[in-house]
This record gives C-alpha cells, sequence and structure tokens, in this order.
C-alpha cells in the first residue's frame, strides 16, 4: 500500500487500484523525486498526468503545491483518486479543484460540488462565491458562480 511520506498529509494511507493498469511509484523514486523539487514546489501548480492512484500529486499537495491536476484514463485509476482525495480532503483547506474551475471557468460558467450535508463549504473560494445550495438526503449540492454573476434560484426564486 502506498503511503504520502511528508508534508501534512505525512503516514496517510492511498489505495491503489488492482491489477497491472497501474504501479504505484516506490518510496525511494518518490523521496528521490521530491528532493529534487523540494525548493521549488511550495506554492506551485502541479500536473500529474498518468497518475494512477494519483500518489505523486497528492504527495506534492502534501508538500506545499497550491494547485494539483490528476489525470488517468483508467476508470479504476480514477476511482482509487476520487477515494484518495475523499480520504485526504482536510489536505488543502481550501477546495483547490474549485479554485481551479474558476480559472477555467467560462464568463457565466457555474461550478457544482456535491459533498456531504453535514461538511460546510466557504461562502467564497478565489473569485467564486457560493450561489446557493440545496440539500438532497445525505448531500447537498452548492452552487459556485463568480462574485458578480446572478444566483440561480428554484422556480420560487429563493434559494433552498
Amino acid at each position: 500500500m502506498s503511503r504520502i511520506i511528508a508534508g501534512r498529509g505525512k503516514g496517510r494511507r492511498l489505495k491503489t487500484p488492482g491489477g497491472l493498469e497501474t504501479r504505484p511509484t516506490g518510496a525511494r523514486v518518490k523521496q528521490t523525486l521530491f528532493d529534487i523539487l523540494a525548493p521549488v514546489l511550495p506554492g506551485s501548480r502541479f500536473l500529474d498526468a498518468f497518475a494512477g492512484a494519483g500518489g505523486i500529486g497528492l504527495e506534492a499537495r502534501s508538500r506545499g503545491a497550491s494547485k494539483v491536476v490528476l489525470v488517468d484514463v483508467s476508470a479504476a485509476a480514477v476511482a482509487a483518486i476520487k477515494e484518495n482525495l475523499r480520504a485526504l480532503e482536510g489536505l488543502g483547506g481550501d477546495e483547490p479543484l474549485l479554485q481551479l474551475a474558476d480559472r477555467v471557468l467560462a464568463h457565466d460558467g457555474l461550478v457544482v460540488a456535491e459533498h456531504f450535508h453535514k461538511r460546510a463549504l466557504p461562502e467564497t473560494i478565489g473569485r467564486l462565491a457560493r450561489a446557493r445550495e440545496v440539500r438532497v438526503g445525505d448531500h447537498r449540492l452548492t452552487f459556485y458562480r463568480r462574485h458578480h454573476e446572478a444566483a440561480p434560484s428554484g422556480p420560487s426564486g429563493r434559494q433552498e
């Protein structure tokens, strides 16, 4: 089983997809890579292509990368990435994926975050402002738009 080896997430175990489609980067290789990257990593934007379970990208986030993008074409790898992100969601503390969405969001775009209803998301994230929240069972849908755009409303014109 792979682990985060340093930073805020140190020691956290990562789920890995079964089968031979992906191979986690070994601890020694990971340590060497991050020893080399240490001077430039804090505050950087980091792309983990062919991410597998996301171990390298999550390690970068743990060590201070401000933005991390994880990419993989394997459905099993993407499922493992999602599970690892949920397990490490407190690592960033600032919803970094939503901040990234703001950078690529169309002028009139909308970001919707689905989350556990007891986990509150911030009012603002970068230039995004919470426009609406809707509870659906144990889940909540939180809608974000850029600060200057009007909030989406339900049929009654009110937020729920």
